[in-house]
Order: C-alpha cells, then structure tokens, then sequence
C-alpha cells in the first residue's frame, strides 16, 4: 500500500519558529552592517569638507567666517548671518547650486526675514535637495520634507565654534570670546590661529537636522532659563543636563525653540548652524534668552549629534577625521566660560579651542 509523505503541522511550526530565531540573530548584524556603512559614509564626506576648507584656503588665504552679514551685496534678515558654508560649494562638487543662488542675489529677488525668496518657493532649485558632501545617511530627516518647509537644502555638518557660548542672532555681543573658536561670526580666520595644532581643532561635526518645532533631542533645541545661574550672573553649561531633558522620555526637551537646525545651508543664525565643544555629544543643545532690558548674557551650547551609536564624527582641522564618543571628557560643567588660556571643559573645550595653549589628544 503506498503511503503519501508529509510534514506533520508541529513540524511545520518548529521550522517556521526555528527560522524566527535565525532572522531574529540575523537582523541586528545586517544593521549593524548597514549602519557601518553609513557611517564610513559619513567619515567620507566629512574627509571631502575637509579638502574644501582647506582648497577655499589656498585661493583665499583664511577659512570662512562662521556667518556673514551681507552676501552679494543682500544684508541676511535683522540679526542674523548667512552661513560661510555657502562659500564652500563651489569645492564640493557644488558650483552649479552656488552659481544660481549668486544669480539670485545679484538680481535682488529678496524677501525680508531669510534675506533670499522665501523657501517654500519651487522657483529656487538650489534651494532644494540635500548637499551629499554635508549630510549623513544615518540621520532619517536628512531626505524628508518639513511640512513648514516643502523646499529646503538640508545638511548634516556645522562649523565649531569653540568652547564659549554664542550670542544668538546679534542680540549679545561676541568680541570676548572670539578666540575661543576657529569659526566665528564675521571673523575670517587662517590655519595660523591654531596654535595648538591643526590636528588638535576641531573644524566641523555632525550635528542632526531638526524640525520645526521639534521637541527630540537629536536636532531639537531646549529653550530653558534655568540655564542662567541668577547670583553669579553667568550660564552654567551643566544646568542643561539637568533642566533641557524632559525627565519622563530622555529622547526629548522639556521646551523648544521653533528654530530648526540644518534646514537651509545658507542659514548661519549661530544657534541653528553651529556647535560648541562644551557638553558632550548627543548631549541636549539648551539656549537662554536675556530678557530685554536686562544686562543678562545670551548662549547656547551643545549641538555636536549623530544618529551613530555612542558619539559623532567630527572634522579635526588637519582634515583628519575622528569618532568623538559620548563620554569624551568635558572637565568641569560648572564652571565660566573662557576668554582666554586653557578650556575648563577638559579634552572635548580643548578641541574646540585653536589657541588655548593645550594640546590634548583623544
């Protein structure tokens, strides 16, 4: 008598749980793979920042200003800056972009708040898609759309600004901490304001593209007061630990700013397109506004993020690149910011700052 061969159902269910388990081991190690790859990507295009910085060098003899109040003869919005990575593209494979918005600017089609026409507009090609030499695969808004902005050129990579804080928008003044960082605003400086060694400033680092509104910690940005310590009348960076952090989800901000960061590669607003290197990495970025009428100071600080587990990349000066960790030590989060000697923020303020007369090493 001839019999018919067949899995029985609890065979059937052991292979199907057996080849669960498998995928379940599998799937981490392919995103871990993938999320390498994305990575060596990023090192990449931050080593391709690097050339740039350093070719816009030779043919001008000093590095961008942080942000320039006038670009082709268009005053930025009351306050603000446009950001010197404008000034970058034509050396990253970017000229066609930088050519038409100089067309633009030249033929005075202004607005009065970006300093350029308004951005939700589909007449400004080169206000759209993402610049591949200054963004990271490994951020998920890097190929989104905001709602607010359906046209926007968003980026990854923003300029150091030392170990001190920044005034926002023109509403404090930067003179006595303008040494503290390679880029600053409307300061075009050269390699040899890095007297601690070019391969010991930090140049550029990843920073995440925010949105508007955005309460998450990775690209957002924590208005908070209780940054201000009222008796010593100074910003204490470690209140922004403690306070910019909503205590019930550590993936978010207790209060935002409607200031998204690396949306507009032509937008230099300090808090919205650079970084400081006094709270670590993927720490929270925390502004305090003064009150006007007040002799309070204005700052932010933070900014350097990634999407990368455990820290970021970041553009050393010699463009040489280095995964900064999210424990790198910061010294004492107490204490005043610096306008002169040593970074009181141990290894990551002595990256940021080209002439503290310290040579610390990673």
């Amino acid at each position: 008598m001839k019999t018919n061969r067949a899995f029985t159902l609890v065979e059937l269910l052991v292979v199907i749980a057996i080849i669960g388990i498998l995928i379940g081991l599998l799937l981490p190690a392919v995103q871990a793979a993938r999320e390498a790859a994305r990575r060596i990507k990023c090192q990449n295009s931050l080593k391709q920042v690097g050339l740039a910085l350093h070719q816009y060098h030779d043919v001008n003899s000093c590095l961008p200003a942080a942000g320039m109040e006038v670009f082709f003869g268009v005053p930025a919005y009351n306050g603000g800056y446009y950001s010197g990575r404008i000034t970058l593209l034509p050396f990253l494979e970017q000229a066609a972009r930088y050519d038409a918005m100089v067309e633009d600017m030249k033929n005075n089609r202004t607005d009065g708040f970006t300093g350029v026409i308004p951005p939700e507009s589909g007449r400004i090609p080169w206000n759209d898609g993402t610049i591949d030499f200054m963004t990271c695969p490994s951020d998920p808004q890097s190929t989104q759309k905001t709602s607010f902005w359906p046209v926007c050129s968003r980026l990854s990579a923003a300029f150091c600004g030392g170990d001190a804080f920044f005034p926002d928008s023109g509403t404090g003044t930067f003179e006595s901490n303008d040494s503290r960082g390679l880029f600053r605003p409307m300061k075009w400086k050269n390699f040899g304001a890095c007297t601690d060694g070019t391969s010991h400033t930090a140049a550029v680092a990843e920073t995440c593209i925010g949105d508007f509104n955005s309460d998450r910690v990775k690209g957002g940005i924590a208005m908070t007061q209780e940054l201000f310590d009222a008796e010593r009348n100074k910003i204490v960076p470690n209140r922004c630990l403690i306070h910019g952090v909503d205590p019930n989800d550590p993936k978010k901000l207790t209060s935002t700013l409607p200031a998204p960061r690396n949306n507009f590669f032509y937008d230099g607003v300090s808090v919205t397109s650079l970084f400081t290197t006094i709270l670590p990495p993927n720490a929270p970025m925390c502004l305090f506004v003064k009150v006007v009428g007040q002799s309070t100071p204005v700052g932010f600080v933070g900014g350097a993020s990634s999407y990368h587990p455990g820290g970021v990349n970041v553009l050393l000066t010699d463009g040489s690149v280095q995964f900064v960790g999210d424990g790198i030590d910061c010294g004492d989060l107490g204490a005043d910011e610096p306008t002169s000697g040593a970074s009181p923020y141990g290894v990551w303020g002595a990256m940021g700052s080209p002439a503290g007369g310290e040579s610390k090493e990673l």
